[in-house]
């Protein structure tokens, strides 16, 4: 554990939004149906499975019949995930685009996550945290999904698992998100372990009502971690101490939508600690009118915009840190990652750099992918990583399932101020974008 010399409280003070809209799958929450009567459609164009923390009898998938205009009861929250409350089975629905989820007397908080049959990640265990003991999860799963409406937030801890670094980047990583948005392009997570010692040491909390665990891909070995209820959303100062904004999922492409949070959009953390380096990464959604005011020994640094490139210290023996935040703006979230002890090795900085700013760009792709009249889903580079200059190939993913791997071939260009890129070699870049805005 490091050393703290100055501890505060952090606050993280109601967040009204609803539904999060993903590329395979939708979350949603008791504040899409407050009411009564309350009814909100789902996407299951292809067959879907739906997971959910709720065991009312109160609440409904319903379907509507449009001959008749009467919504038919399908299942009630009761009957999904059969008798294993912790570790439930996933509820099949068949192909539809007229169900629903239907309230008819139910007021408690609970999430319902919905997941098309066609989604990356199918087979992923899906998890709920039904009491005050948390889950202690064992398991050679590659990821773990859980879902946790009942307390204000949850936090990961005890990860007993290897660390490696792939071409996928470093792992494990936390998400904030369903199976399905882990290790997609347009989707960064809470987490992501930077040593040994800073992943033994990690307690991550998180403010949302579902997250997902990725372990080292291709690893068959029994990995052990704990996840419990934090209900007063409290963040641990660690090795690793990370600050997630209430509703946050990380993903660029529903910047607007955020989940649905007891908790005030405001954030206020103070300490000071001992150790040879910091090293600060994250993914931010901040407009001008929501600045992260973050503060480290002398220094004072305003992240706003829609990239956040990473810093690192090693310049003093302890750091005074603070960070201040005020949301304003509907959809504004970060997750900022503080790592202590880890060092600032030009290398991990810059793939770290390449990484996070290239998760902002990627979302643009989609202009390129119009050419064919057939609308996109995403186009990202088929290589993650890659260096100053380097070239790649944009990979566009369509509706109908087809993939164009003949896209255009780009070049990227990073300078001080500016990420550009050219197709087909052209002298003009197709868009550029500040890293900070």
């Amino acid at each position: 554990m490091v050393p703290l010399i100055l501890l505060a409280t952090v606050l993280l003070g109601s967040v009204a939004e609803a539904r999060v809209s993903f590329m395979s799958s939708e979350v949603l929450q008791q504040t899409d149906v407050p009411d009564y009567g309350d009814k909100a459609p789902f996407k299951c164009d292809n067959g879907c499975q739906v997971y959910t923390d709720s065991r009312s009898s109160s609440l409904y998938i319903t379907k509507l019949n449009t001959n008749t205009g009467v919504y038919e009861a399908v299942t009630t929250f009761s009957n999904i995930g059969g008798a294993n409350k912790q570790n439930p089975a996933p509820y099949a629905l068949k192909a539809s685009d007229k169900y629903y989820v239907d309230n008819r007397g139910d007021l408690n908080p609970f999430v319902f996550y919905v997941v098309d049959n066609e989604a990356p990640n199918m087979g992923t265990p899906v998890m709920v945290i039904t009491d005050d003991a948390g889950l202690k999860i064992d398991t050679t799963a590659e990821r773990v999904t859980v879902l946790s409406s009942k307390a204000a937030a949850h936090t990961w801890s005890q990860i007993s698992a290897k660390f490696g670094e792939t071409v996928w980047g470093r792992f494990p990583k936390i998400y904030a998100t369903g199976f399905d948005n882990v290790d997609v392009d347009y989707c960064e997570p809470v987490y992501w372990a930077r040593s040994v010692e800073t992943l033994a040491d990690a307690a991550i909390t998180l403010p949302t009502p579902i997250s997902t665990i990725h372990f080292l891909p291709g690893d068959t070995a029994r990995h052990t971690v704990n996840v419990a209820w934090n209900k007063n959303a409290a963040v641990a100062h660690t090795l690793t101490t990370a600050y997630v904004t209430p509703g946050y999922h990380g993903c660029a492409f529903n910047v607007d939508e955020l989940y649905s949070s007891s908790l005030n959009a405001t954030l206020s953390d103070s300490f000071t600690i001992r150790a040879k380096s910091v090293l600060l990464s994250g993914y931010i959604a901040l407009p001008n009118t929501d600045v992260l005011d973050f503060k480290i020994n002398d220094a004072e640094i305003f992240f706003r915009g829609w990239a956040l490139t990473p810093q690192c210290w090693e310049n003093a023996d302890s750091y005074a840190i603070s960070l201040n935040w005020t949301g304003r703006s509907k959809g504004a979230s970060f997750a900022v990652q503080l790592d202590f002890d880890a060092g600032c090795q030009a290398d991990k900085v810059f793939f770290m750099q390449n990484r996070l700013m290239l998760g902002v760009h990627r979302r643009n792709f989609g202009n390129e992918c119009k050419s064919n009249g057939n609308k996109h889903r995403a186009c990202s580079p088929s290589s993650r990583f890659f260096g100053l200059n380097d070239t790649g190939v944009c990979r566009c993913v369509f509706e109908d399932g087809n993939v164009n791997e003949t896209s255009d071939n780009f070049n990227l260009v990073v300078n001080a101020d500016v990420v550009r890129f050219y197709f087909n070699n052209s002298r003009r870049p197709v868009y550029g974008v500040a890293p900070y805005i």
